[in-house]
């Protein structure tokens, strides 16, 4: 944790908020839907920024990523990086296992737009 930072994250605040929004995503990675417990800040916290609540505190800037994802995210040319899914659904319907190359070749494409879609709409309900 970068220093001008600390005293934002442990204030009462982001603890609330942290709380908040990882119950609002049922605790799962928003990128691979793995369990989570990073809520990683989209916008970079910066000392320019820290005492900003539009930046830190608020869900539109928030993501909920597992620890494999979130440390891609900060990795080089990591940004949005790890599209890999733990299940995925076939054209049936049903539940199929990852094709292991980490996409969703496999799936029909409407049903990976639904997935796509279903995950926006989650994201912009926001607080509530």
């Amino acid at each position: 944790m970068r220093p001008f930072a600390e005293k934002f994250y442990s204030s009462a605040a982001w603890r609330r908020t942290r709380e908040a929004y990882a119950a609002s995503r049922h605790r799962l990675c928003e990128l691979c839907l793995s369990p989570a417990d990073v809520v990683h800040h989209v916008r970079r916290l910066t000392p320019n920024n820290i005492h900003d609540a539009s930046v830190t505190l608020s869900w539109d800037n928030l993501q909920l990523l597992c620890r494999r994802c979130h440390a891609e995210q900060h990795a080089p040319g990591g940004a949005l990086a790890c599209a890999r899914a733990p299940v995925a659904f076939g054209a049936d319907g049903g539940v199929c296992p990852p094709c292991g190359a980490g996409t969703f070749a496999h799936v029909a494409p409407a049903l990976e737009l639904k997935f796509y879609a279903r995950r926006k709409k989650i994201r912009e309900r926001g607080p509530g």
